[in-house]
């Protein structure tokens, strides 16, 4: 009996983790964005890591990690708040508006993100290969030029072109998916 609750509480405290590692830097700069400083937003996110370590058990799972944490945050920000009334800048009406504003611009991202990974399974080979080699490789355009022997003229181009494509993909995308939902 002991060893079935202490495999249980082993694949929470794996799920927690796993969780917590794909969401903890959306949690954290949502806490960043509404404190202003770091030390603070620091702060913080440890106090809203306690308090979501011991209530994880009341996280349905299946729903949104990030939203749950970011609403564990925002009643640690307004206690932080309360505590600090005389070193806080905004009211907590202000501060509702941007915590709001937070999730619609982490809901737009998080969609721009998916539809970024289509749109580059549509780039051409050759494409793709400029891309690795900039962001995977951190190579430097020159370099990039360099090493496929082009024109650094003809990367700057190459890459211009690139990212126009993914923009307009991205926003044709974004639209579809929007308009589906309508």
């Amino acid at each position: 009996m002991d060893q079935d609750k202490s495999f249980r509480q082993f694949e929470g405290q794996e799920e927690f983790i796993s969780l917590l590692a794909e969401n903890q830097r959306k949690i954290f700069s949502y806490i960043l964005a509404m404190v202003g400083r770091r030390t603070i937003a620091e702060d913080i996110m440890q106090q809203t890591l306690l308090v979501m370590w011991k209530e994880f058990e009341s996280f349905q799972g299946g729903t949104n990690f990030s939203a749950w944490g970011k609403k564990i945050a925002y009643f640690k920000i307004l206690e932080f708040r309360k505590q600090n009334a005389r070193r806080v800048l905004l009211d907590e009406e202000t501060i509702r508006e941007l915590s709001d504003l937070s999730e619609e611009v982490s809901r737009n991202s998080d969609g721009r993100l998916r539809a970024l990974e289509g749109c580059m399974n549509k780039l051409k080979e050759s494409n793709l290969r400029l891309i690795a080699m900039r962001y995977q490789q951190g190579m430097s355009c020159k370099e990039i030029a360099k090493a496929i022997n082009r024109p650094i003229q003809t990367i700057y181009k190459s890459m211009a072109r690139i990212y126009t494509a993914l923009k307009e993909c991205i926003d044709r995308t974004i639209v579809v998916w929007n308009s589906d939902l309508e």
